[in-house]
């Protein structure tokens, strides 16, 4: 397994050994069940640098290594469908499936097999934070949690501060919530997403399926909080 924060900043060669920058961050796009990693951005000085595909990179040790020469890589612009790890993922809020309390995801897990990249799970917990710090010995003592990534649900989407919430498993405790719990979660999301948490929590396998009508009267309940909460 590969940690997003481990290869954030490595140095960023061409074919010909010639430095282009270093990693600045890796975009994967959100496909089910893991994201697949699409492109690379390199930092070259105080500018932000490029972008180009993931299919240029041959090596990622010692050196993130590309299979062609700066002249010759193209420039890449993401597709809506597609997010920048550090920036869109790494350090954003998990909704705890208590609904009691935030936490962040301290670093992203990659998995690579046959040059493909994937995101696979986002690490929370105080050893993520305490490497990153560069206190890995004492990282290693801390415990700390990988939650898969099939089990997280994108509560919003790039341009917004993201939220994960772990919800997509039938075994995920979301599901069995109870409705005041269930009401704290989803008033932490916009009205759409909040839709689409209530849908999921009725879907077939949900340990405890809300009936129709409890979904719909929960949901306009919080949207009239919303409504009276002063701004």
């Amino acid at each position: 397994m590969l940690r997003l924060t481990e290869l954030l900043g490595r140095r960023v060669i061409d074919s010909r050994g010639e430095a282009l920058g270093k990693l600045r961050d890796l975009a994967a796009r959100m496909e089910h069940p893991y994201p697949s990693v699409t492109a690379i951005s390199v930092r070259s000085g105080w500018r932000r640098g490029a972008t180009w595909r993931w299919q240029d990179v041959t090596e990622l040790e010692p050196a993130i290594q590309l299979g062609a020469s700066s002249e010759r890589l193209v420039d890449f612009s993401l597709a809506s469908d597609e997010l920048w790890l550090a920036e869109h993922v790494l350090d954003t809020q998990v909704i705890d499936i208590r609904g009691r309390c935030l936490v962040r995801a301290g670093d992203v897990a990659l998995s690579a097999d046959d040059g493909v990249l994937r995101l696979v799970g986002v690490e929370i917990g105080r050893a993520a934070v305490l490497r990153r710090l560069g206190l890995r010995r004492l990282a290693r003592r801390t415990e700390s949690q990988l939650v898969d990534w099939r089990e997280l649900h994108l509560a919003s989407g790039r341009g917004h501060a993201l939220q994960l919430l772990q919800l997509s498993t039938p075994a995920a405790r979301v599901h069995s919530l109870s409705s005041d719990e269930l009401e704290v979660v989803i008033s932490r999301l916009p009205a759409h997403r909040a839709a689409e948490v209530l849908r999921a929590i009725r879907a077939p396998g949900a340990e405890s399926p809300a009936k129709p009508e409890d979904v719909r009267r929960r949901y306009l309940r919080v949207l009239r909080r919303r409504h009276r909460a002063p701004s």
